[in-house]
């Protein structure tokens, strides 16, 4: 089988190629646009030899975000005269699906929670420098935001770059939250000056590899999905100490995959991919 990411929208040829050679492919992570999906369907479709997907639960992980910084701000008292929570929004690049999918996220956590007020959601091109710039620009405009909802982890540690440089104590005066579980992120999470980092996706590869596992072992996946999406999972100051501890690039060895696995295990009748049991089953 050939796993790949559609990367430049490069994802047709890659599909075409798998059929003309009759192998199978699995698309991960980055899937096709809206206008390609809209002319070539899903796995099993238009491509035979396109068995499945998994890609991230972006939309998720962009309304977990929201309300994680809400529910923090509230416990700190970080509201406004309403018992509102005012929050500035740095989203990726417009154009791209994942920031597509989480700001419809935060939308989502706005619409639903009436007392998270979005002022303003800017996009800062997932980089850490435009974040801190565009920092700079809302924090003058909205003085009486507490809380930065970040799109990917460089943008947030961009708004805490530029927190520091405005003497604002991260974590106190205002929160800041992202997504991805860069290395860095996960430290700031650590020491209290980012609430919250939200990812687990790079694990996509690990969980296509147990349906492909099955797929050539006579457990068909297609009996429970062929499209996945990943789940991300929520570190915080009271789980990271943990995730870093067992977790670490090195160690892969140490989880048993083939516990997740319907070939290996008879009694599993859906697949279970969450980061937290990957956590319960390192040896």
């Amino acid at each position: 089988a050939v796993v790949f990411q559609n990367l430049k929208q490069n994802g047709i040829d890659m599909l075409q190629i798998a059929e003309n050679s009759k192998i199978a492919a699995f698309i991960f992570n980055a899937g096709l646009t809206s206008e390609q999906a809209e002319k070539y369907g899903g796995p099993r479709g238009h491509f035979k030899y396109w068995i499945g997907q998994m890609l991230p639960g972006d939309k998720t992980a962009g309304y977990d975000l929201a309300l994680s910084l809400y529910h923090e701000a509230v416990k700190q008292g970080l509201t406004d005269a309403n018992g509102r929570v005012q929050l500035i929004g740095i989203n990726g690049t417009s154009a791209d699906g994942a920031a597509i999918e989480r700001a419809a996220g935060l939308a989502l956590a706005v619409k639903k929670e009436p007392k998270i007020v979005l002022r303003q959601l800017v996009s800062g091109h997932w980089n850490r420098d435009e974040g801190k710039s565009i920092f700079f620009i809302l924090n003058r405009r909205y003085p009486e935001v507490k809380a930065v909802w970040a799109a990917n982890d460089p943008m947030g540690l961009g708004a805490l770059d530029g927190m520091i440089e405005r003497k604002l104590v991260s974590g106190k005066d205002m929160l800041i939250g992202s997504i991805d579980w860069v290395p860095e992120a996960l430290q700031e999470v650590n020491g209290g000056r980012l609430v919250t980092t939200i990812g687990g996706h790079f694990m996509e590869t690990g969980w296509v590899a147990v349906l492909l596992h099955d797929y050539f072992h006579n457990k068909d996946f297609a009996t429970e999905a062929v499209s996945f999406k990943s789940k991300m999972a929520t570190l915080s100051k009271t789980g990271i100490a943990r995730y870093l501890r067992e977790f670490k690039a090195d160690n892969f060895k140490s989880f048993n995959f083939r516990q997740f696995s319907k070939a290996e295990n008879s009694g599993i009748k859906r697949y279970d991919f969450r980061f937290s049991r990957l956590m319960d089953v390192v040896e």
